[in-house]
């Protein structure tokens, strides 16, 4: 009985080294390229220059919470 546990315990262990092998092979067999995008320097300067949060995340705190998730709101 003892035979047949170190046999299974062996074998799990071989699949799960394999197993990590092969990702690590197969994510080195795969050649990657960076593709760059363009982004006009008006959506990215309004991306960084958004003062407005304010007025962004208010509804996320001034809502009531939905009744319906996880339990009792919160307060």
């Amino acid at each position: 009985m003892k035979t047949i546990i170190f046999l299974f315990l062996f074998i799990g262990m071989f699949m799960i080294v394999h197993g990590i092998y092969e990702e690590k092979y197969d994510k080195l067999r795969k050649k990657t390229q960076v593709k760059y995008k363009f982004i006009p320097r008006t959506y990215y300067d309004d991306f960084l220059m958004n003062n407005d949060i304010k007025n962004t995340t208010s509804v996320m705190f001034d809502q009531k919470p939905d009744t319906r998730s996880a339990g009792f709101p919160v307060r």
